[in-house]
This record gives structure tokens, sequence and C-alpha cells, in this order.
């Protein structure tokens, strides 16, 4: 089954996280505005799935697309780029955010590892949530 939360959600998508974590499953998060799925979106969402079990996607709500991109974007509302992102097949989750980065929606879910490629396709970076470390994985 795939999901998609909003921010008013938090509390099922942190029961959706405890249990897969009881499963011992290993959950990885990404994120992005994935306006216009393209390529180099499921490049990332295949690299990141990869990593874990669990691949939770943090997008970015219109509104935050709006401020980070221009007012003439996104070129797709939310719900239709999740339910883009759940048709590729990687993800398991889609959480909506509101602020421009998805630091305060991460968390809820606890330690787990953090895939977000760079604006060059070859730079990647981990980082491990709670800590903030940036590690070559988790």
């Amino acid at each position: 089954m795939k999901y998609v939360f909003n921010t008013t959600e938090w509390r099922d998508l942190l029961h959706l996280c405890k249990k897969w974590k009881a499963d011992k499953d290993r959950l990885v998060f990404t994120n992005g505005c994935f306006d216009g799925l393209h390529a180099g979106h499921l490049a990332l969402l295949e690299f990141a799935r990869k990593q874990g079990n669990r691949l939770i996607v943090g997008l970015n709500s219109d509104n935050s697309v709006r401020e980070l991109k221009g007012k003439e974007r996104p070129q797709y509302g939310a719900d239709r780029r999740a339910h883009d992102i759940l048709q590729s097949g990687h993800a398991d989750a889609v959480v909506i955010f509101e602020e421009r980065t998805p630091e305060r929606s991460s968390p809820v879910c606890g330690r787990m590892c953090w895939s977000k490629e760079a604006i060059t396709v070859r730079k990647r970076s981990w980082v491990r949530i709670r800590s903030g470390e940036t590690e070559e994985g988790c």
C-alpha cells in the first residue's frame, strides 16, 4: 500500500514509521519539488530506494514551490506530484510539507538516512537526521 500525508497527519505517518521500524525496515528520506517528474528525479528516487527498505519522500507544497521557483510554478499540484512519485514504484510514502526545506517533517520518523542529491547529479550527501552528521551512508 502507498501513502500520502499532509503536515496535519503527522500522527499517522509516525504510526506507519513505527510499524516499519518494528518490522526491521531501514527507512530512507529524500525530498524535493518534483515538478514534472523527469529522468533526474527518477534516478534520485531509484538511488534513494536502494539505500533501505522503505522510502519516504518529502514533497514541497504548492506554496513552497512558488516561494522557491517563482509564481508560475508549480506546473502540477501537490496531489498530482505525489501521485506521480508513488506511481514511479520507488516510494512507499509521500509527505507534503509547507516549509522551504523538510527539516521539520523528516525527524518525525526518528532516525533514518536522508538522501538528497545535489544540483550536480554526481554529488550526493547523506545526513543522519538526528545528529546532522554528513556521512557516506548510515
